[in-house]
């Protein structure tokens, strides 16, 4: 099978790759010269196909593609995600890959969506739960899912919506509250945190890679369109997960709870459902939260070290 991926080198991108690789698939991976984690790499089955979305209809390629799986967005940072502008410009440059795999044989696209494609909700959160996102970041998501549904059925590939939800791992943006929270206590800071009293829900990263793994082991079983919610099953109040973060650090650094006023969207509870996806895959997730935070912290605590070993080497 070959598979053409974009975004192949962001987090879910790069902790995909590295999984598909071990499956012996072939990997054709769009990257920009100047990253340098795909370079790395030694694998017959891996091919860099050095570019951008932004400029794919200028690219020269000449293998079949069975499977697109399209990751890059651009603008996903806290900034950006209001930035109508860069959102819209990131549909079209979907459309562009969808249109380029097209032109090169695909029967099946798989896209990166978000829970932020949602109304804001105290419900419980299925595949049918009605879409009005507020944030340009939802809104753009949204939007191509909507063009790109109305391609693929004119062009009669199957397209798969993933409206994924909350994942964290080592490797993560370093704004994300899991990734800024661990940093911060290792450092001995304070975390200036909302009220953090919503429902909430975090996929470990290992799990959502062995959940997409399974999806494309299910390739046959999908219909034209289909949409599916990768979430975790395990909701709690978003207060109690930051606990657990500081009950496994020995840190003097506090949790500042109530300390500013997060935005709209982030005040709503999580409570998605998984059960239409965990019935085609039979998938399920095996890491608890717990496990992941240990997991991670051990892996600050190596790049610490790395870090602080270069710091010092410097002087």
């Amino acid at each position: 099978m070959n598979i053409f991926i974009t975004g192949g080198t962001g987090f879910l991108g790069r902790n995909l790759v590295m999984a598909l690789l071990n499956k012996k698939y072939n990997l054709f991976v769009l990257s920009r010269r100047s990253n340098t984690f795909l370079q790395s790499l030694t694998c017959e089955n891996l091919s860099i196909i050095y570019g951008d979305i932004s400029s794919i209809n200028d690219l020269t390629f000449n293998q079949s593609i069975d499977v697109c799986i399209h990751f890059a967005w651009a603008g996903v940072n806290r900034f950006d995600v209001t930035d109508k502008l860069i959102q819209e410009k990131n549909v079209q440059w979907s459309i562009d890959v969808l249109n380029f795999s097209i032109n090169h044989g695909c029967s099946y696209f798989i896209n990166a969506g978000s829970r932020q494609e949602y109304s804001l909700t105290t419900d419980i959160i299925t595949e049918e739960t009605f879409c009005n996102p507020i944030s340009e970041y939802g809104k753009g998501k949204l939007a191509f899912f909507n063009q790109a549904k109305k391609i693929c059925v004119l062009n009669k590939i199957k397209f798969i919506h993933l409206r994924i939800f909350s994942v964290y791992g080592f490797g993560d943006h370093p704004w994300s509250l899991i990734s800024s929270s661990i940093q911060g206590l290792l450092n001995n800071q304070e975390i200036k945190l909302g009220s953090c009293q919503q429902d909430w829900s975090f996929l470990y990263i290992k799990d959502f890679i062995s959940a997409f793994i399974l999806l494309l082991n299910s390739l046959l079983l999908m219909k034209e369109i289909e949409t599916f919610n990768i979430a975790s099953n395990d909701i709690r109040i978003l207060k109690e997960f930051v606990h657990v973060i500081k009950e496994n650090i020995e840190s003097d650094g506090e949790l500042l709870f109530g300390a500013f006023s997060p935005n709209k969207e982030s005040t709503f509870p999580l409570i998605p459902s998984t059960l239409k996806f965990r019935e085609i895959t039979n998938w399920n997730e095996e890491t608890t939260f717990e496990d992941g935070i240990k997991e991670m912290i051990r892996n600050f605590k190596i790049q610490n070290k790395e870090e602080y070993g270069k710091n010092r080497s410097n002087k």
